[in-house]
Order: C-alpha cells, then structure tokens, then sequence
C-alpha cells in the first residue's frame, strides 16, 4: 500500500472529501462505533434475519441484506429492520446487483414489491449496461440522500469482473457528475490503480470487500477467503464483509438459542479482528510518534464531532443575505444605528408597527394598523402610502421622541408570532348549499386511479408525508435519549415545516431543504434546536425554497408559539393550526392527516383545485370553495387519498400550462370535458420516451385484441412539470 494511498488517512479525515451523504454517514459510522464490519444475513425467513441482525447490532456499521431471497417478505420486515438501524447505529446495504437499462433500473429501485430505495442506505450495480444505470438509479436514489457501489470485482474464483471491466467502473465512478456513486465493492483499492484520464479530479472513494473469513479459505463453490488483515491492513480496503463466518451456525441442527450466541460472539471477534487491522494500518502510516490512541485524531471525540458537521451550501440566497448583514453591520461600526437581535414578535402600539413586505397577510395587517393607530401612533405602511401618493409625511412629537426606531430597518424575518383567525374554519357546506354530486365523477376517478398508479411523481417520493416519515430523517445517526413520544414530536413537526417550506416551491427543493435543516442544526428539527438557532442559520438551510426569507420568520415563530402556546406539540385542530403563521386550511389538513392521522377535510392545493375544475367536479375561484364542494359527494374514505391522486396526476399529466391530453386516459375515454387535442410536433418537444420490453405478466388477462402478440408495447414518459419530473407509463397504440 502506497504512502499517498488515501487508505493511509483515518475514516474522520475522509469524511470531508466526500459529497455522498451516506459515505458522509458510513464513513461517520464507522469511526463513532469502531467497526469496519459488515455482516452479509443471507437467511430466508423474516424471524431469522431480524434476530440476526439484532444480535450484531452492536458490532456492525453496516448490515447487508439479499431481500429478494427471503421467503416471507412484507413491508413490516423492511419497517423493524429500519428500526434496528436506528436503535443500533448501523447503515443498511441492500446486494441487489442492479444491471438493467436506466429507467428500467429506476422502476426496480423506487417500486414494486421491495421499494429498495425508501429503506436501504446503500445499494449496487454491474456496469454491464453502461453508464446510464448510474444515472437511472441517481434519479431515484439521490434525493433521497442514498449511495451507490459499483462492482468492480467480485471474489469469486473464476468471475469475469476485475481487469479491463474494473477499469471501466473506476473511469465511470469518476465521471458521475452527480456524486451518486460513492465506492466500489473490489479486492484492494482498485480506484488508485487506475491513472486519471486528462480533465478528472482525483476522487476518493469507499472500498468494500466480500469474502472475510478467519477459520476457512473456501466453500467448495468458488468462494475464496481472505483475513481481516489481508483486507484491511495490506489490501487498504476500507469495510469487511463476513456472511457464513457469523451466522453459519444458523445453518447447523441445533438449539437455535445457542445458534444466536454463537452469531453474536463470531460478530464481536471479527469486529475486534478488523478494527485492529485498521488501527495498524494507520497507526503505521501516522508514525512513530501518534502511534499511541491517546495522540492519535481519531481517539479525540470533539475534534471527530466537529469533522461531522455538514457546511450548509453556498447558494444565491445565501450570498444576498450575507452581503445585505455585512453592510448593515458596516453600517453599525460607523455609528448609524445600534447592533439589534430580530425580534419576531409583533411590535405594540408604543412602538413603530415593522411588517415584512413579502407578508401573506400584508394588506390585513395594513388595515388593522390604520384602524388601531392612534393620533400618536403611525405605521410604516401608512408612512409608505403617503410617501407613495406625494402626501407629506406628519411629524408630530412622538416621532421626534423616538428617532433610533424610526432609523431601524425591518428585519428580513420579521413576522406576526400569532395569527387571530375572525371566525372558525368551515369543515363542511351548509344543507341549503349542498349541490347534486357530478354525474360521472365515480368513473372518472376509477379511470383516473388506474392510471395514477402507473405514474411516479415528485408528491410520491418527495411530499410533505414522506419528509415526516422517521425511515427517511437524514439526520439518523444522531445518537439521541428520546423516548416514542418524542421521536412522534419530532416527526409531527418535520411534516408541520416540511408544508410550511412547500409553498410555491418544488416538492426536491422542499426535501433538499428539509433534509438540510435536519443535518445543519444542532439538533436537526425539534423545537428547542430552531429556538436555539440564529435566522441566519435557519435561512442557510432553506434558502433554495420559495419566499425563504419570510418561511424563516415563520418557522422561527411557529416554534416559539407551539412552545409556549400548545405544549411543545404539534396541536390537532383545525383552527389552532390555522392560527400559526404562514399556516392555510390546506396545510393544516394535511398536517392532521400525515402527522396525527386525524381525517377532518381534504387538503386542497393548486392541482386540486384545478384538476376539479376542469373535471367539471365544481366550479370555484378558491381552493376553500374547491374543499368544501369536493367534501360534499367524496366519500370521506377518500378524503386522504384524493390529494396525492390529484396531485401527482396534476404534477405529471394535467400541468396548468399545456396538459398532456394526448397521455390522458381520461381524455381517451372521453370523461373529461376538459380534453383538447395535442400536437403531436409540440408533444415530441417535451417528453423522452424509451419504449419498455414487452410484459405478459398480466397473462390472459393482459392480452389485447392483438391476440397471440398479447400486450401493447408499454412505454414510460419522463415528464418536466411545474414541481419537478414525473414519469408515467402509457400503452403505444397502433
């Protein structure tokens, strides 16, 4: 091993180098729990695994998961495994050897049965169909902080990997411009044995090996065995990965008591086994001198908090604000007024009444400061409108009294803390209101839900309700003391700020900032971290979101309200909900049904609003008027549902400007009144069609008129709309 091999280097002073939030994580992982170990649980019963995994737990950073050969899979295994992760601090590495086209690889990962990507840190691929299965897999994977290894060589005697092949991995590793790819699964450190190609930027790389053994050299079906110092030590490999070695007693009659213990002992040895070889490695390379742990940088755990802590990313945003607080502290340095801390209470009539010009709710807020004012009090709004009309300003004695506050500029977060709502929210239509429901609705929405299923959209991956969910917080690893009734807290306010952050923006930039909040506070997202943070901070995170200036006033004062207000909770009605700024009757029906599962009315945005309209469900100006109508005739066991339907199918197929009439079932089967023809030269300008393989797994039932040709060929549309891109397959016609 080369003295410049980053194999020479600890696992905390990588963690800079990489981009890759789960090589950020394993890399972390590895180095707070002092383990390089791997256990690969080849079992084909959910008990077995789960119990496997539950006694390495404590040894392991990672555990690797064959899922498609467990014989009794469902959805709660994928749930308690998740669970495991996070209450043992390990990452999960599912071996599923993706080798398939782009977008088919996209559906194989974000779909069907196994849904790898909602649960599984880290996943691979062959690159036997070249480079565009990074990428097929990046669309899914990236948003969702999740990393990708490529298989370069396998350990296996006999394989075809290695050679030519691994050179093409490292070169295609290399050329990932999205930062997906984070390492290899290789014998040694394969990245260094390739020379950079003319234009390449050295990259580092995670290097993960199979076939670890302390007691056998092989299997008897081609699987060689090396030592953990082989790997670790000599080789400069990074993560071990052992199978049989540990759970081969599960493979033996016996008492499986004692098969368990056994598993767990052979974790605890080749965890020992492989730290050592690692502390070796770069104790050697350190010298002489830091041989000893206690010098050493890896053994200091405030230096190793301090290298973990993710540098929120510089954006336009970003640099706007910083330059906007440079000049205004430049300007407190000269003497033109006193350095302030921005308050994100109302200001009282004592003082000089400060509204965010970017407010919602600017113009009632106008109107009541005009009411309220007294003949010695005025706003700026008012200052404003007569500056504005060519009316003197008045100055009367209160002014001249007072000229610090009249010199103070607003703060860019400066919002009211609470919201006085004139009258309840109206959860449903008065009888005398009540309209015959629309005659085809029920067909419409069949045909609609068909297709809806066959449409990834941004909501579905993205959205508000998957954001709260606790599998997919970015900020896993934090080691925290909370009991379930805090960790519930917490995710009731991820869904709350995550809705918050989702007006006018799209569902990837509200994920991305959410994710970021998680990662950049102190201690992600809970109310005593944003009340501890600066607006600053809070603003560095979501500063890519529309209107981010004002949505940092609002989540600041959301929390300190929910903390002196409701209990440090998210409250569970309507109104209370409605009374938290930046907080609409859309948001909070939401927020009961993702965080309190409470179904008190539908959450209606701009996709539904629109999508019912030009249904011809209703015929209303607002979204208020679209909820009340649609909750009138929508059995309320749709009420949760609709929204995702309609807005994914808004997000993809029927966008405000130029829906895809032509991709519409709807529009085939003639029950929509909105359908329009579609130009057949406009369409091929906005959409990217692969055609898919044919697919009889419909069987008889699938077959077409076509007879023994079976199937029409399916297609799948990749789709730029107004929130991001969405894909929907679509049946060729002849």
């Amino acid at each position: 091993m080369a003295q410049s091999s980053v194999a020479s280097k600890t696992y905390a002073s990588r963690v800079a180098s990489f981009a890759n939030p789960a090589a950020k994580l394993l890399l972390e992982t590895m180095e707070r729990k002092k383990t390089n170990l791997c256990v690969s649980v080849d079992v084909t019963k959910k008990a077995d695994l789960l119990q496997v995994v539950e006694s390495v737990g404590a040894d392991v950073c990672m555990v690797k998961t064959h899922i498609d050969i467990v014989e009794d899979f469902d959805l709660d295994l994928t749930e308690k495994l998740s669970a495991l992760s996070t209450q043992h601090d390990f990452m999960i590495f599912e071996d599923r050897k993706f080798a398939d086209i782009g977008n088919t690889v996209s559906l194989q990962y974000s779909s069907g049965v196994h849904k790898i990507a909602s649960w599984s840190h880290i996943t691979n691929a062959h690159l036997v169909p070249g480079p565009g299965i990074i990428t097929g897999l990046a669309e899914v994977g990236q948003p969702l902080g999740r990393g990708l290894l490529l298989l370069a060589e396998m350990s296996s005697k006999g394989n075809l990997a290695g050679g030519e092949y691994g050179q093409k991995c490292v070169q295609a590793a290399r050329n990932d411009t999205t930062g997906f790819t984070c390492g290899f699964i290789a014998m040694d450190r394969i990245d260094e044995k390739v020379a950079l190609q003319p234009g390449q930027e050295h990259k580092d790389f995670l290097v993960l090996t199979p076939g670890v053994g302390l007691d056998a050299k092989g299997d008897g079906k081609g699987q060689q065995y090396r030592t953990p110092d082989e790997v670790i030590r000599q080789s400069g490999c990074d993560v071990i990965i052992v199978g049989r070695g540990i759970y081969g007693a599960l493979l033996k009659d016996g008492d499986k008591s004692e098969a368990f213990r056994n598993v767990q002992e052979q974790a605890a040895r080749y965890r020992k086994a492989g730290w050592e070889a690692y502390l070796q490695r770069t104790q050697q390379n350190l010298g002489e001198g830091s041989s000893k742990r206690g010098a050493s940088p890896l053994m200091t755990p405030p230096r190793k908090r301090r290298l973990f802590a993710p540098k929120p990313a510089v954006t336009d945003g970003d640099a706007a604000l910083a330059l906007q607080l440079s000049q205004e502290q430049a300007s407190n340095a000269n003497g033109v007024g006193a350095t302030r801390s921005y308050s994100l209470r109302r200001r009282t009539q004592d003082a000089v009444q400060v509204k965010s010009e970017e407010s919602e709710d600017a113009v009632a807020e106008e109107v009541e400061a005009l009411t309220a004012s007294t003949s010695g009090t005025r706003s700026t709004a008012t200052s404003r409108k007569s500056r504005s009309s060519g009316v003197p300003k008045q100055e009367d004695e209160d002014d001249e009294k007072k000229p610090a506050i009249k010199k103070e500029k607003p703060s860019p977060f400066d919002v009211s803390p609470q919201k006085k709502t004139a009258k309840p929210i109206k959860l449903e239509l008065d009888p005398s209101e009540v309209k015959p429901a629309p005659k085809r609705w029920r067909a419409q929405l069949d045909v609609l839900q068909k297709q809806r299923k066959r449409i990834v959209a941004p909501v579905d991956e993205m959205g508000c309700e998957e954001n709260g969910r606790e599998d997919r917080r970015a900020d896993a690893w934090r080691v925290t003391a909370e009991d379930e009734e805090d960790r519930a807290k917490r995710d009731r306010l991820t869904v709350l700020i995550s809705l918050m952050l989702s007006s006018q923006t799209k569902d990837e930039v509200t994920a991305q900032a959410v994710k970021n909040l998680q990662t950049n506070l102190v201690d992600g997202i809970s109310l005593a971290s944003i009340l501890a943070s600066t607006d600053e901070q809070i603003s560095s995170c979501i500063a890519k979101v529309g209107f981010w200036r004002r949505k940092t006033g609002y989540i600041k004062s959301a929390a300190s309200i929910l903390q002196s207000t409701f209990g440090g909770d998210v409250p569970k009605d309507i109104d209370e909900l409605c009374s938290l700024p930046g907080v609409g009757p859309k948001m909070a029906f939401l927020t009961l049904q993702s965080a309190w599962k409470l179904n008190l009315g539908i959450g209606v945005d701009v996709h539904v609003h629109r999508l019912a309209n030009r249904l011809g469900w209703c015929k209303t100006n607002d979204p208020e008027g679209t909820r009340l109508v649609l909750q009138s005739f929508l059995p309320k066991d749709l009420h949760h549902s609709i929204n995702k339907t309609l807005v994914g199918f808004g997000q993809v197929v029927c966008v405000p400007v130029g829906p895809r009439c032509d991709l519409c079932d709807l529009g085939k089967a003639r029950l929509c009144p909105s359908y329009r023809k579609v130009d057949p030269k406009s369409a091929a300008t906005r959409k990217q069609v692969i055609l898919l393989p044919e697919s009889d797994e419909e069987g008889e039932e699938g077959k077409t008129e076509k007879g023994a040709e079976g199937v029409a060929p399916a297609i799948e549309v990749a789709i730029e709309g107004p929130d991001g891109v969405g894909k929907i397959e679509v049946k060729v016609e002849d």
